[in-house]
């Protein structure tokens, strides 16, 4: 079966692609489920999926229990209410299209630490991904409904390599939000509606001397019949998708919808039941068996039912639940190692070194000219080195300045206009000249290690997470050259070979919920930085490298962090999170490099 699954998505794969395209829900973040944009997380997040606003529910209360591993929690969902209402995450995403080569390139880029399935549903092509890849991939409170049965039959290979761990009902551990507006008591609400449902309610209603207030929230209010209501004054309709859950913190008995019909299976009383509301309930509840308690009553006549349901006492909410080792054990996973992102276009690999091979012959430059440069086209932390640069170079009596070529407004000159003479000129060694004129007497080569300018100290700065950058371009990001080519190569995180090493530290670290936004290349490492640091993020928004930020562009509720190069661009209010570095290892190598370069060419001067 999972062969003929393969091979109906690469069949049907042009239609699919067009048709989500088009249609109104699966349009919402479209370019995320067939990764022609990449969510903006660092390898080593943990993914947490959920695909219905109830298994949302279960998932924000794993991710609040998760939030003190400091580890960027990703996520996920498929429909767009499941967007609007996720909450308890760092950053949100679209789960992609189970085709096997795209779970192959979302693997592949986002390279996750964990993905944790919440209750049923189960994308066979990407959980068999993850774990070719050597991902973990839990499914917590299981739930097996009939859907979910057919699925082990037809995909045993995917059902072998998921661990089941059972974290008792989530959705009871969930923070439920505050209804929108009043309703009269005694209020019953009935979740889930299915067909058939506001019939038996109706009539039940009708039954009863003293019939409460029914709030009605169909499971699909596009397909509900309103003829129904006409007439009856105290019936109200809640077709607005989200909203149900708050209307159980004032209802004094719920009804779970689907529990009329076998096929279904009853839908889950988790969230009436983490309000603490008494439950009824028809006879079917197969699907959600182990969330049914001695607190959700079934009797053959509905109206009775309701009647028991409105005596007994509502009680406190249960409390937040408690990850246990099964799940703990593989939170600080190591991510899969690096692999090319675009393997099919090796082909163009050779004709791209053909175009953009360097030159051999280097201009001279009239100053002590120290480069900072990366093979992979950005993201490595090379502006934070310069800066360290340029404070070595104050403690020993000298006077640096920074040329680069101002790439997209020169962002990172403007950072640093402060510390150090700035010039952007394309020319580099017209740069150099300008830098000289200006009282330098040592120049910073922004991004010099593929410039045509002879250089005194050519410094190599690497990403060890991303060592490779996912191949040399267009297979992955990263721009000819050799790691050998460089005289020290600076690695600012990761275990890659190299002479010196640093990590990030966090200045002006903020306190409380934030709303943390970047528009930087490799965006998630500032948000990485956030979380590993103990800042409370709760929104996360990632724009494009050197994104030009509009009035009102980014709104939140929350107040708003962002990093120094982005504050340059952004015209709001929003407190700047500096990120620096601190060397940690090879620092006494670059000083004593710095003097001897400095010295010879004071030597060669003197001669």
């Amino acid at each position: 079966m999972l062969t003929l699954y393969r091979l109906a998505w690469w069949l049907a794969a042009p239609l699919v692609f067009l048709a989500t395209a088009l249609h109104p829900k699966t349009r919402v973040r479209w370019e995320e489920r067939w990764m022609l944009r990449v969510p903006a997380v660092e390898p080593g997040a943990i993914v947490v999926h959920a695909a219905s606003i109830g298994e949302g529910r279960a998932a924000e209360a794993l991710l609040e229990a998760l939030r003190p591993a400091r580890r960027v929690l990703l996520r996920t969902a498929t429909s767009p209410a499941g967007f609007q209402n996720a909450r308890g995450h760092h950053a949100l995403s679209a789960l992609p299209v189970d085709h096997p080569a795209i779970v192959r390139a979302w693997v592949n880029r986002l390279r996750p630490s964990l993905l944790v399935l919440v209750e049923a549903e189960i994308w066979p092509n990407l959980v068999i991904e993850c774990a070719r890849r050597g991902v973990p991939v839990l499914r917590v409170s299981p739930r097996e409904g009939p859907g979910t049965q057919r699925m082990r039959r037809w995909f045993p290979e995917a059902f072998a390599v998921i661990h089941d761990v059972d974290l008792g009902p989530l959705k009871r551990a969930a923070t439920l939000p505050n209804p929108p507006f009043e309703l009269p008591r005694p209020l019953l609400v009935a979740g889930s509606v299915r067909e058939g449902d506001t019939e038996r309610l109706l009539e039940a209603l009708d039954r009863m001397d003293e019939a409460p207030f029914l709030l009605l929230a169909p499971r699909y209010p596009d397909g509900f019949d309103r003829s129904l209501l006409e007439g009856r004054e105290r019936v109200r309709l809640l077709d607005t998708v989200g909203e149900l859950a708050g209307f159980y913190r004032i209802a004094d008995a719920a009804f779970v919808g689907g529990t009329y019909d076998p096929a279904i299976g009853g839908h889950s009383p988790a969230e009436a039941l983490a309000a603490g509301v008494p439950v009824v309930h028809g006879p079917f509840t197969s699907s959600n068996a182990d969330s049914y308690d001695e607190r959700c009553v079934h009797e053959p006549e509905l109206a009775r039912g309701i009647e028991r349901a409105l005596e007994m006492r509502r009680i406190e909410p249960t409390s937040a639940p408690v990850v246990p080792d099964p799940v703990l054990e593989h939170v600080l996973a190591e991510p899969p190692a690096e692999l090319p992102y675009r393997a099919w276009m090796w082909p163009l690999d050779h004709l791209y070194r053909l175009a953009l091979a360097p030159s051999s012959e280097r201009d001279k430059a009239s100053l002590v000219v120290l480069s900072v440069g990366n093979l992979a086209s950005g993201g490595t932390g090379k502006t934070p080195v310069v800066r360290h640069l340029l404070q070595e170079l104050r403690a020993l009596g000298r006077t640096p300045a920074v040329v680069s070529r101002g790439w997209k407004g020169g962002d990172e000159l403007k950072m640093l206009a402060g510390e150090a003479i700035v010039v952007a000129n394309a020319d580099r060694v017209a740069g150099v000249a300008e830098a000289a004129e200006q009282g330098a007497d040592v120049v910073v080569l922004d991004d010099g290690f593929h410039a045509s300018i002879a250089r005194d100290l050519d410094i190599l700065v690497v990403d060890g997470v991303h060592p490779t950058a996912g191949g040399p371009i267009p297979i992955g990001e990263a721009r000819p050259g050799r790691f050998e080519e460089a005289d020290l190569v600076w690695c600012t995180r990761g275990d890659h070979p190299a002479d010196i090493r640093s990590r990030v530290v966090l200045e002006d670290v903020p306190t409380g919920p934030v709303h943390a936004f970047a528009g930087i290349h490799r965006a998630g490492r500032f948000l990485e930085a956030l979380v590993h640091a103990g800042v409370d993020v709760r929104g996360w928004t990632a724009w494009p490298d050197h994104h030009r930020f509009e009035p009102g562009e980014v709104v939140s509720d929350l107040p708003l962090v962002t990093t120094e190069k982005d504050a340059v661009r952004f015209c709001g209010e929003a407190q700047v999170v500096r990120m620096r570095i601190e060397v940690v290892d090879g620092e006494e190598l670059l000083r004593r490099r710095l003097r001897e370069v400095l010295e010879l060419r004071e030597s060669a001067c003197s001669a």
